[in-house]
């Protein structure tokens, strides 16, 4: 799929185009997830459970990350809970920042039989564990949130950077796979230099490898 944009004047520099081009993407997929009825949302993120689940069982993993969905994104808020039986240990993410520092956040080991989540910062659900140890070495996939994706990896976030910083020294080798609707993986994505780009897409289509 692709989003067409106006073109840029023609005083702004590549860098501020790309910038625009995201902000206006970002809008748009915004817009498009809070008009999903809660019905067929429901649906879709039923399958993404589904594949992430079966991905998990059918591949050697013992340590995942992946994140408390807010309340349009993919995945559902029950993602986390379905995931946590079945891997030796789901970890997710916590904001780490403070006031006004950089976009930090730790990686904690959730367990849902004995832990509840907590809001964070933000007002997002955070786990109350201490920091897993093993980041980022340790950790055989990611599962992380995303606006868009396209073919070459390439990934379109919120806009914080938080993934973008604290995911930057992955071995060339880590498996980071973003959870999109399946309309949300475009034909071109706009980025730029310090953009985290994921190996592989999750949809409700299925499990996607990319050529990154």
């Amino acid at each position: 799929m692709n989003f067409d944009f106006p073109d840029a004047n023609s005083d702004h520099s590549p860098q501020s185009d790309s910038a625009q081009r995201k902000q206006q993407l970002r809008a748009t997929i915004r817009g498009d997830r809070r008009a999903l009825s809660s019905a067929i949302k429901a649906d879709k993120d039923s399958l993404i459970a589904s594949h992430a689940v079966e991905y998990l069982r059918t591949h050697d993993i013992s340590v995942a990350t992946a994140f408390v969905p807010m309340r349009f994104e993919p995945g559902g808020a029950e993602l986390p809970f379905a995931l946590a039986n079945e891997v030796q240990h789901l970890l997710l993410p916590r904001i780490a920042t403070a006031n006004d520092g950089p976009p930090l956040m730790d990686f904690c080991a959730f367990d849902p039989r004995t832990e509840q989540l907590v809001p964070g910062p933000m007002g997002i659900l955070e786990p109350p564990g201490p920091a897993f140890s093993g980041f980022p070495a340790g950790i055989d996939l990611f599962f992380i949130p995303a606006l868009a994706v396209d073919s070459t990896g390439a990934r379109l976030g919120q806009g914080g950077g938080y993934y973008d910083t604290n995911l930057a020294e992955l071995a060339p080798d880590a498996e980071v796979c973003a959870i999109v609707y399946a309309h949300e993986y475009l034909d071109h994505v706009p980025t730029e230099p310090w953009d985290l780009r994921v190996t592989s897409v999750l949809t409700e289509d299925g499990f996607k490898r990319l050529q990154v």
